[in-house]
């Protein structure tokens, strides 16, 4: 969709290029000026939606601005050089709607996370890009000091290389723990949000996924709405892979992959930790989400997607949100398009009532916790 909104840019600029030679010979071409329009208005929808980023909208009035300005900068040139008389009334009624509109459009609503996503990518990019040039610049130095020194080194190599192999055994461990404490204080330094106790806890556990994830790979890192228990924070992995890290404190409770919108793919969670719910009365029944508990199982779908069904005794419920935000769905066993009760609860502590029947099955939403009451 992106693709198509640059190439309706270059159209309307083929068209405009047209048109102001069309202006400059006397032909003007309402089909033509149409069709800049309508190009231009292509290009701020699709780049709007494909991006999320309405301030396109602003961008297509600009090209719109600057096209007709040129247009009719061209038409008083002609009038001027073939002594016409014409009025310029309307074409400035048009530069002053196409002005405001530009105005406008660039203070339209836009997705921040997705912003704070593309300046990442072209930051990383960029490092890349320098790091890619500076390591080439030093192997050709390196390649070149090597060419002239090796047969003067060759025997003082020979000597060193019982003594190195000493060394090298005795500085590995402080090798290991100085490349570490670089990651960290890198992280740190990029996210001045967090604590150096979160940023070890966030590398052991990365290292626990199994995926070979180091701090160093978190090309973006921005924190989200808190779930019950603590903090969240959404992260990039390589400019390619999405996870979602829940805490406790400057504990890492879980990481979840977040690609393609997947909710209850955990990669690591920390089972010694158990998210504090307060003081629960005796009948009542917790619900954690990710957290099997009582009642809770894990289903897997066809495609391989594992969530948890919390099959509780049938009746009338009172329910109170004990996360800052959880939706509770109430689903047929038989049948998952089948759902009886939807409530979204908006804020910590909000009650409402919830009717279990039987052949149905309570879901969450990731990082919802709630507390079921019967009622009497």
């Amino acid at each position: 969709m992106e693709i198509l909104g640059v190439l309706l840019a270059f159209v309307g600029f083929a068209l405009g290029i047209y048109e102001i030679i069309n202006t400059l010979r006397g032909k003007e071409n309402k089909r033509v000026l149409c069709g800049v329009v309508i190009s231009y208005l292509g290009y701020g929808i699709f780049n709007s939606v494909s991006q999320k980023d309405l301030r396109h909208f602003g961008v297509a009035f600009l090209f719109g601005l600057i096209f007709y300005a040129i247009k009719v900068l061209c038409g008083f040139l002609r009038m001027v050089a073939k002594h016409e008389k014409r009025s310029f009334r309307k074409n400035l009624i048009v530069l002053a709607v196409l002005l405001v509109g530009f105005i406008a459009g660039m203070m339209l609503p836009y997705d921040k996370a997705e912003e704070a996503k593309r300046a990442a990518e072209s930051n990383a990019r960029m490092i890349e890009k320098a790091a890619s040039s500076a390591q080439s610049a030093n192997s050709r130095t390196d390649s070149e000091a090597t060419t002239g020194g090796e047969a003067e080194l060759q025997h003082s190599t020979e000597e060193i290389t019982a003594e190195s192999g000493e060394i090298e055994k005795n500085s590995s461990t402080t090798a290991s723990s100085t490349d570490d404490s670089k990651e960290i204080k890198s992280f740190l330094k990029r996210n001045k949000e967090v604590s150096e106790t979160f940023a070890r806890n966030l590398e052991d556990a990365l290292s626990l996924t199994g995926l070979g994830y180091t701090l160093d790979d978190i090309s973006w890192f921005e924190q989200t709405d808190d779930w019950a228990a603590g903090k969240r924070y959404n992260a990039q992995i390589n400019m390619k892979d999405y996870i979602q890290i829940a805490t406790i404190g400057d504990e890492i409770y879980s990481i979840k992959n977040t690609q393609n919108s997947e909710t209850d793919n955990f990669l690591y969670r920390n089972e010694n930790l158990k998210p504090d719910a307060g003081k629960i009365a005796d009948g009542s029944i917790l619900l954690t989400d990710g957290e099997l508990g009582a009642y809770g199982k894990e289903v897997a779908t066809k495609s391989g997607y594992k969530y948890v069904w919390y099959t509780i005794p049938t009746g009338n419920y009172t329910v109170e949100n004990k996360a800052k935000q959880s939706t509770v769905f109430v689903v047929s066993n038989s049948n998952s398009d089948d759902v009886s009760e939807c409530l979204k609860l908006a804020s910590d502590g909000e009650k409402t009532r919830l009717t279990v029947k039987d052949g149905y099955h309570i879901e969450l939403s990731m990082y919802a916790q709630i507390l079921l009451t019967p009622e009497q």
